[in-house]
C-alpha cells in the first residue's frame, strides 16, 4: 500500500499534466457541429424593409477547432441574413453561407450549410418614414390608479421607419403601458415605446421621457350608444339587435368629464359574424381611458350571413 501513495504528489501532478496535454491536442482539432441559432434579423440595406414574420433560430453546421465551439458569444449572438442582389415584391431566398453569416464571427470558425428552413420567402418593400407625436397610456390597475395630466414627453415625437404602404397610415404612436402601482403624485420614468403591431417597423428612439401625475379613477356610464356594422354587403341595409349598447369606462376625472359620445365608437365586422348572426361587439375609445363593461358583448346582425342572395 505504501508503494502506491509514495511520491503520490508527483504521480498527481503527472496526471493533471496528462490531462491538461489531452485537452490541449482535443480542442485544437477541428470538428463539424450542428447547432440551432437564433436568427438575429434580415439585412435588407437602407432602403428596403421586409414586410414577413422570419424564423426565429436556423439549424446549421458550423465548423471550428474545440476551443471555438466552446465559446458561447458567437452562439448566443446568432445569424443575419443578408440576402443579395434583391428587390421589391416577393423574394424567394435560399439560404446557404454566402447570405447567412454570424453576428459575431470568430476568425477560422465556418459555416458550412444551413440545414432548415432551406428558403426564406420574404415580402420586400421600399422603406418609409413618419414623424408621429408619442401618447403616454397605463395598463389597468387594480389600485383604481390612473395617468392624469401629462406634463412631458421628451422627446414629443419619434420617428417610425417601415413600409412605405403601412407607415403613412399610422397617426400616432403610444409608449409601452406604464404599471401604476406603487406610483402616486407626480412621476418621471423612461418609457419604452411600442412599435406597430405588424413586421418590418422600427422607431428612433426607442424610448421617452415621460412626466405625468397619478390620480384616482372614476367611472361614467354612456347609453345607447349605437352599434355601427362595417364591411356590410353593398347591396344590403344590415342592422343590429340590440341596436345600441351601454358601456362604462373609468379613467382620469377630467378626461372623463369632457368625453362625448361621438368619441367613442361601438361597431361589428360583418365579415366575422358567425352562421346564425352573431357578432363581437368592439369598441374604440381613447388610450388613455380603460373599459369596464359592455351591456352586450355580442349582438345579432341581420339579415344573418347565411341569408345573404347566392348563399
Amino acid at each position: 500500500m505504501s508503494g502506491i501513495f509514495q511520491h503520490f504528489w508527483l504521480k498527481l501532478l503527472a496526471l493533471v499534466l496528462g490531462v491538461l496535454v489531452w485537452l490541449h491536442v482535443a480542442t485544437e482539432r477541428e470538428y463539424d457541429h450542428t447547432i440551432s441559432l437564433p436568427v438575429a434579423g434580415v439585412d435588407l440595406g437602407d432602403s428596403l424593409t421586409a414586410t414577413t414574420a422570419i424564423p426565429d433560430t436556423l439549424l446549421v453546421t458550423v465548423r471550428g477547432t474545440g476551443k471555438m465551439l466552446l465559446r458561447s458569444g458567437w452562439r448566443n449572438a446568432g445569424m443575419v441574413i443578408r440576402p443579395t442582389s434583391i428587390s421589391t415584391g416577393r423574394q424567394r431566398i435560399v439560404l446557404d453561407p454566402s447570405n447567412t453569416l454570424f453576428v459575431d464571427p470568430l476568425d477560422g470558425l465556418v459555416l458550412t450549410s444551413v440545414l432548415a428552413p432551406v428558403t426564406l420567402n420574404l415580402d420586400i418593400d421600399r422603406e418609409g418614414s413618419s414623424v408621429l407625436p408619442v401618447e403616454v397610456v397605463a395598463e389597468g390597475s387594480d389600485d383604481g390608479l390612473a395617468i392624469g395630466e401629462v406634463q412631458m414627453v421628451e422627446p414629443a415625437v419619434v420617428t417610425v421607419y417601415g413600409p412605405s404602404r403601412l407607415v403613412e397610415r399610422i397617426p400616432s404612436i403610444t409608449t409601452v403601458p406604464i404599471r401604476l402601482s406603487g406610483l402616486r403624485g407626480e412621476v418621471t420614468l423612461r418609457a419604452a415605446v411600442a412599435p406597430p403591431d405588424s413586421v418590418g417597423f422600427r422607431l428612433r428612439p426607442d424610448s421617452v421621457t415621460v412626466r405625468f401625475t397619478v390620480v384616482a379613477e372614476t367611472e361614467r356610464t354612456f347609453r345607447n350608444l349605437p352599434i355601427v356594422v362595417f364591411n356590410s354587403p353593398p347591396d344590403q341595409t344590415v342592422l343590429t339587435r340590440p341596436g345600441v349598447i351601454d358601456v362604462t369606462l373609468s379613467g382620469p376625472p377630467d378626461q372623463l368629464e369632457t368625453l362625448t359620445a361621438s368619441q367613442l365608437t361601438a361597431s361589428v365586422d360583418y365579415r366575422f359574424a358567425s352562421g346564425d348572426g352573431t357578432a363581437v361587439v368592439r369598441l374604440d375609445f381613447p388610450n388613455r381611458l380603460r373599459l369596464i363593461s359592455l351591456s352586450q358583448d355580442s349582438v345579432s346582425v341581420y339579415p344573418p350571413p347565411h341569408a345573404r342572395t347566392g348563399n
